[in-house]
C-alpha cells in the first residue's frame, strides 16, 4: 500500500545573491573665479545619493552619486571658502542567479573622503565607498506533515523554528520642510556644507502596511557675514508606510533608509531661512518565523514500512544580537575649539577568539577646530571599534554598525577627543539541511507476531533514545513511558520494562 502524507507550502524569499560594495570614485572641482586660490584643505565631507537599482539578467546595476563638499583655506590666509563636488558612481554586480525579477536590498555608505590640491585652481576629491547588496527571489518549500487519518505507523517528528524574510518591498518619498536659524544663531553668507542622516526612531507592521517613524537630522556648516564658520543642527520628523502584498500579525519589518536626493536653497535671500528638499527611499523586509515540522522516523508495529525520503534545504536567521559601543579616541593636535567633526564607518568584520566573536569596524573622523593661536585647521583620525559577544562557532554571521546620534568632538587633554555611539548588530545565520518522510510502501500482508515475546526487560544503550528502544523492540515510546512510570522528558536510568507489541 502506497502512503503519501499531506504536505503544507510555506512562502519566503529566497537569497540568491550578496556581496558587499568597494567602489573607488574621484572627480576635479574648478575653482570659481569669484573665490581666491586655495591654500590648504581645511575639511572634506559628502553624502550618499542612491538615485537607481535595476536588475537584469545575471547581473544588479546600483548608480548614485557623492555630494562632496571641500572648506579650505585661500593662499592669501583670508577667510574660508568651499568648493562643491559630485562624484558619480555606479556599480555593477554579477551572478548566474539574478533575474530581472530580483528583489535588491542595497545599503551604501562612505568609508572614507578627502581631497587633494592639484593647482591653486584645481582640487581633487577622493572617496571610497562600501555597503551590502542582497537579492531575493520570491520561493516556495514544501513540508511533510503526519497523517491526520489514523495508519499502522509510529512516526517521530521535530520543529524547527526558522527566521527568513517573507517579503521585500520600498518606495520612495519626497520630504520638504523649510528651516529656520534661529534668534541669536548668526545668519549666513554662503553655506558650506549640508548634511542629511536618516534615523530610524519605530517601525512596525499593520495589516498590509510597515509604519515607520524617524528623523531627518540636518547639520549645517556655512560662512557667517563676518566671514566666520559657524554650525547649526536640526531634526525634522517624518512618519510613512511602505504598502505589502500580504497582511501580517507578528512578524516584524526591518527599515532602511536611503537619501536619494538632496538640496538645500536659500528662500529667503536674507540667510536665515533653507528650504530642505529630500527625496528618501525606503527598503522594508517583511521578517517571519515558521515552525518548520519534519518526520525524522517511522516504524511500522505490524507491516514492512520501506520509506521514502527528501532532503529539505532551510537557511534562517538563527540569533540576533545587539550591542552598543562608547567611542572615546584621543587625536594629539593643539586645540582651542571645535568647529566641525564627520565620522565615516567602513565595513565590520568578524573573527572567532578565544569563543567568542569579535566584530572589529574601522571608523575615520573629519574634524574642523581651531587652534590656540585661533587659526583653523582640520585633520583626520582613523579609528578601530571592536566589541565581543558569544556566538556559535560554525555558523555564518552578518554584522552590521550604525552610529547612534550624532558624532562630535571636544577639546581634551592636550588635544582633543572624538566622541560617538555605535550600534553593533550581528546575525548568526545557518542553512541546514533535514531528512524527512513523504511517505512509503506499507505491506499489504500482516507480519506474524506470535513468536515476539510479551515483555523485554533491559536497561538503555549508550547513543540510545526511547524512540530507538522502542523501534528496535516492536514497542511504542507512549508505551514504554506508561509501564515504567515516566514522563515526558524525564531522564531514562537503569533496567526499562519494554511492552511488545502484537
Amino acid at each position: 500500500m502506497e502512503l503519501i502524507f499531506e504536505t503544507k507550502t510555506a512562502d519566503y524569499l529566497r537569497e540568491v545573491f550578496s556581496s558587499g560594495i568597494a567602489q573607488e570614485e574621484s572627480g576635479e572641482s574648478i575653482v570659481p573665479d569669484s573665490h581666491p586660490d586655495v591654500g590648504q584643505i581645511l575639511q572634506t565631507f559628502g553624502t550618499v545619493v542612491m538615485r537607481g537599482k535595476e536588475c537584469r539578467s545575471g547581473s544588479i546595476h546600483l548608480s548614485g552619486g557623492v555630494q562632496a563638499g571641500v572648506v579650505y583655506e585661500p593662499e592669501d590666509h583670508s577667510a574660508p571658502r568651499s568648493l562643491q563636488a559630485y562624484l558619480p558612481f555606479s556599480v555593477r554586480l554579477e551572478h548566474p542567479a539574478i533575474t530581472e525579477s530580483t528583489e535588491v536590498h542595497a545599503i551604501c555608505r562612505i568609508r572614507h573622503i578627502d581631497a587633494k590640491v592639484i593647482n591653486s585652481r584645481k582640487i581633487l576629491v577622493r572617496v571610497s565607498l562600501c555597503g551590502d547588496v542582497t537579492g531575493y527571489e520570491p520561493a516556495q518549500q514544501t513540508f511533510s506533515l503526519s497523517p491526520t487519518e489514523p495508519v499502522d505507523l509510529q512516526l517521530r517528528s521535530a520543529v524547527y523554528p526558522i527566521v527568513r524574510p517573507v517579503e521585500f518591498a520600498q518606495r520612495q518619498f519626497p520630504m520638504a520642510e523649510e528651516i529656520e536659524l534661529p534668534e541669536g544663531q548668526a545668519p549666513m553668507k554662503e553655506l558650506c556644507r549640508s548634511q542629511v542622516d536618516l534615523e530610524l526612531t519605530e517601525s512596525r507592521l499593520l495589516g498590509s502596511k510597515a509604519i515607520f517613524k524617524g528623523n531627518a537630522l540636518v547639520r549645517l556648516l556655512y560662512l557667517t557675514e563676518d566671514e566666520e564658520l559657524a554650525t547649526w543642527s536640526c531634526q525634522l520628523p517624518f512618519s510613512q508606510y511602505v504598502e505589502l502584498q500580504r497582511e501580517y500579525e507578528d512578524q516584524e519589518v526591518q527599515v532602511d533608509l536611503a537619501l536619494a536626493e538632496l538640496h538645500m536653497e536659500d528662500t529667503s535671500g536674507q540667510g536665515r531661512r533653507l528650504l530642505a528638499d529630500l527625496q528618501i527611499l525606503a527598503q522594508c523586509t517583511v521578517v517571519g518565523q515558521e515552525q518548520l515540522e519534519v518526520l525524522e522516523d517511522g516504524y511500522s508495529l505490524h507491516h514492512t514500512f520501506t520509506p521514502n525520503w527528501q532532503q529539505v534545504e532551510a537557511a534562517g536567521r538563527l540569533d540576533r544580537q545587539t550591542m552598543q559601543e562608547t567611542v572615546r579616541t584621543p587625536v594629539e593636535v593643539p586645540v582651542k575649539s571645535v568647529i566641525d567633526t564627520q565620522v565615516c564607518l567602513g565595513d565590520p568584520t568578524v573573527t572567532w577568539e578565544d569563543g567568542q566573536l569579535v566584530v572589529t569596524l574601522p571608523a575615520v573622523a573629519n574634524i574642523l577646530y581651531c587652534d590656540p593661536e585661533e587659526e583653523i585647521r582640520g585633520t583626520t583620525a582613523r579609528m578601530e571599534i571592536s566589541c565581543r559577544t558569544a556566538g556559535a562557532e560554525q555558523c555564518q554571521w552578518r554584522p552590521m554598525a550604525r552610529l547612534v546620534g550624532e558624532a562630535f568632538a571636544v577639546p581634551a587633554g592636550e588635544g582633543l577627543e572624538v566622541r560617538c555611539t555605535v550600534e553593533f548588530t550581528v546575525d548568526t545565520v545557518a542553512r541546514q539541511t533535514y531528512q524527512t518522510l513523504l511517505g512509503g510502501q506499507l505491506s499489504d500482508e500482516r507480519l506474524n507476531t506470535a513468536d515476539r515475546p510479551s515483555v523485554i526487560l533491559r536497561p538503555m544503550g549508550t547513543g540510545e533514545s526511547l524512540w530507538s528502544l522502542a523501534k528496535a523492540c516492536c514497542s511504542t515510546p507512549e508505551a514504554i513511558r506508561e509501564a515504567n512510570g515516566l514522563t515526558d522528558g524525564e531522564t531514562v536510568q537503569g533496567m526499562l520494562l519494554i511492552p511488545v507489541m502484537k
